[in-house]
């Protein structure tokens, strides 16, 4: 894999941005996949992006809805604003409120994000609106925050009108500093494709972050 690697590194040129994807990033910035540092959330975006995809191309997924990282900032500020109306009548909050409606009237079954808390640590979110849960996912292993479940439950209840029951998302258990963000994913990618995506193992992180450059790298190259 390092060779494989080493191989597909070299064939690229070290200037301008990886193509392919929504958020942009210098071709450089790839190198961060092999490394120990916390991943950024255009790396979230780009694994985001990829498994968007790959639910494209499985009929059976068609009514999972995968959000940005984006989103997030979309339904905290509609919290904040919840008691002015904003919410429903701004134009800002289109996107958050078109994907609410999508699920609410059962066009979409499912919704799944990533959540980035405190500037420090990436955590899983899906929202099943068929079951009627919200599944969150802390490879550190800590409860959901009460500030988050509120906002949550916020959302899901005005779109629906009930209340959620939570429970936890399946996601390993974290051992170093860094992976959070490869895990979150993981835990996400699991849930709606399970057969594809495995919950990796905690001493495989480093070759699992390899593996998702190469899925950047290749489609970044069908896109040159």
């Amino acid at each position: 894999l390092i060779e494989e690697v080493y191989n597909a590194l070299s064939s690229l040129p070290w200037s301008g941005d990886i193509r392919g994807f929504d958020s942009p990033e210098p071709i450089y910035k790839l190198a961060t996949y092999a490394t120990c540092h916390w991943l950024s959330t255009v790396h979230e975006d780009q694994m985001l992006d990829l498994l968007r995809r790959q639910l494209c191309l499985t009929p059976s997924a068609h009514r999972v809805e995968i959000q940005n990282m984006g989103f997030q900032k979309f339904i905290q500020e509609g919290y904040t604003h919840r008691n002015s109306g904003e919410y429903e009548e701004s134009r800002y909050f289109r996107v958050a409120c078109g994907v609410g409606q999508a699920l609410a009237s059962c066009q979409r079954d499912v919704l799944g994000f990533l959540v980035n808390l405190n500037a420090s640590h990436w955590v899983a979110v899906v929202m099943n609106f068929r079951e009627g849960e919200i599944l969150y996912g802390d490879s550190l292993g800590e409860p959901i925050p009460g500030d988050l479940a509120a906002m949550l439950d916020w959302w899901t209840n005005g779109h629906t009108g009930l209340t959620f029951v939570h429970k936890l998302l399946p996601i390993t258990r974290q051992h170093d500093g860094f992976s959070c963000g490869l895990l979150s994913f993981n835990a996400l990618a699991h849930y709606v494709l399970p057969e594809e995506y495995l919950l990796i193992d905690s001493s495989a992180v480093d070759d699992e972050q390899l593996n998702v450059m190469m899925r950047v790298i290749k489609q970044h190259s069908q896109q040159v």
